[in-house]
């Protein structure tokens, strides 16, 4: 594993670029910021519980999103906990749920931990899938 910083992606990079955008406007920063993350938790508690297990994803991922802004330490636990939970259920979804701590991670200094469990994690799924295709 690399300790060196990696590209963003595109997604990262405009989560980054809006983010400064809402934090350099006088009339908005920090405040506003975890007032829309409030809202945030608020709107998607419904879509947490929908059957569709897409919807359920991003509402996961917007929650996510919102508790780093709003209880950081409850965002990592959370996403340490859904990369535990993919390992043992779905490997897949590694690589999902690394994408979404990539996106966080680069705004807040203590997802760097996470960030690296996050990438070993995916690239052990990377490494299995590749070996299963040779068989």
């Amino acid at each position: 594993m690399s300790r060196t910083k990696r590209p963003l992606s595109g997604r990262a990079q405009m989560h980054q670029i809006l983010l400064r955008s809402l934090q350099e406007e006088e009339n908005f920063g920090q405040k506003r910021i975890k007032q829309l993350s409030d809202f945030l938790l608020v709107y998607i508690q419904k879509q947490l519980n929908s059957e569709n297990p897409d919807i359920r994803d991003f509402a996961q991922a917007q929650k996510w999103t919102a508790l780093v802004y709003t209880a950081p330490f409850q965002a990592t636990q959370e996403l340490a906990l859904a990369l535990g939970k993919a390992y043992k259920e779905d490997k897949g979804d590694i690589i999902r749920i690394t994408s979404v701590v990539e996106t966080l991670a680069q705004p807040q200094v203590y997802f760097q931990q996470l960030l690296l469990y996050a990438r070993g994690m995916k690239e052990f799924v990377r490494v299995n899938l590749k070996e299963s295709h040779r068989v």
